[in-house]
């Protein structure tokens, strides 16, 4: 289980097949496809710093756009 405070290295193990996105507020953040959402990773300074989910249809630019705009 992934969650946050979790470091870096377990999450990305227990993830696996996820992609490194972008940057987002210092934090890199992974994404992975699942069945019916799309997982998002924010990791900062070597631990989760938070996870997001949107729908499996939701393109990588509108994800980052929504990710942007919170603190």
């Amino acid at each position: 289980r992934v969650r946050r405070g979790t470091k870096r290295r377990t999450a990305l193990r227990k993830l696996r097949g996820e992609r490194r996105l972008a940057r987002v507020h210092g934090a890199a953040v992974y994404v992975k496809r699942e069945r019916r959402r799309r997982l998002f990773v924010g990791i900062r300074r070597g631990r989760v710093a938070y996870l997001a989910v949107t729908k499996r249809g939701l393109s990588n630019r509108r994800a980052l756009r929504l990710l942007r705009t919170l603190p």
